[in-house]
């Protein structure tokens, strides 16, 4: 079965995917130069943890991914563990 996945950067493009049927949520940014992970500034602008959650409960029961989220993490499983 063909599973579909959309790449979101606001939690309204969340919202969308999941009344569109998407099977997938990427959470990215710069989806003109084929999605990369935010600025820090613009994270920790973004993502008080509070907004996290509202993310989470936004797609569920979708999967939500962090494109690239660890790619510069020396301790990924540290860095994990604060989610």
């Amino acid at each position: 079965m063909l599973k579909v996945e959309v790449c979101a950067t606001s939690l309204q493009s969340i919202r969308h995917a999941q009344e569109a049927g998407a099977d997938r949520i990427e959470l990215c940014s710069e989806l003109t130069h084929g999605g990369i992970t935010p600025s820090y500034g613009f994270i920790k602008e973004a993502v008080h943890w509070e907004q996290l959650h509202q993310a989470l409960a936004f797609a569920k029961p979708l999967e939500i991914t962090f494109h690239r989220a660890f790619d510069l993490i020396r301790t990924p499983e540290e860095a994990l563990g604060k989610f």
